[in-house]
């Protein structure tokens, strides 16, 4: 499957295997070897390629039908699954050491992630809505106060399913977000996807 995509998304684009093995840094052959699932890209490589064919790494894995993130929702439901990982969703956004970076775009490194306003303004909320969750001091008001951040979320979800991402740059930042910071999820089911071709 991911060597079919691969090959489906580049002939898409109208590159060439040399193309692509330019942008990586490898030969023509080393790249087809992707394409025929005989060798596997490194995570960084996994990266550049989804980048630069404009999908998403969740796409070209198997693990979703949509090759990029389309809407506002989409993005954040990849963000949420940051934030259920353990990642600080607010420091991705708005990182203490990168001040001069504009609102809503922050690049560190490998790691670029674009926050429109109606995400950014999610997110604040959310943190106050948990902060209010953490802060009760009854079980009945914490299920409460819980049961709020959950119907927000699906309300935010709903709000933002009609707001496209706007730019194809856009929509590669936000599958850059879901693969750097779910890279063990999508590694392992990479891999598993490779020994499911093997076999």
């Amino acid at each position: 499957m991911f060597g079919a995509r691969l090959r489906l998304s580049r002939e898409n684009k109208r590159l060439t295997q040399q193309n692509m093995g330019d942008h990586l840094g490898i030969t023509a052959v080393g790249y087809a070897k992707y394409e025929k699932g005989t060798s596997e890209p490194s995570l960084s490589s996994l990266v550049k390629i989804c980048e630069k064919l404009e999908v998403s790494a969740d796409w070209l894995l198997g693990i979703t039908t949509k090759p990029v993130s389309e809407t506002e929702a989409d993005v954040l439901q990849i963000l949420l699954a940051m934030r259920d990982a353990g990642v600080s969703v607010s420091d991705a956004m708005f990182p203490d050491d990168d001040e001069s970076a504009p609102v809503g775009y922050v690049d560190r490194g490998m790691i670029a992630v674009y926050v429109s306003e109606n995400l950014s303004s999610t997110f604040n909320t959310l943190k106050i809505l948990e902060n209010n969750v953490a802060q009760a001091k009854h079980e009945t008001d914490k299920q409460r106060l819980q049961q709020n951040v959950d119907n927000y979320i699906k309300g935010q979800i709903e709000f933002l399913k009609d707001k496209p991402v706007q730019k194809s740059t856009d929509r590669t930042l936000a599958s850059k977000v879901g693969l750097e910071y779910r890279n063990s999820l999508l590694y392992a089911k990479y891999e598993e996807l490779l020994n499911d071709e093997e076999n």
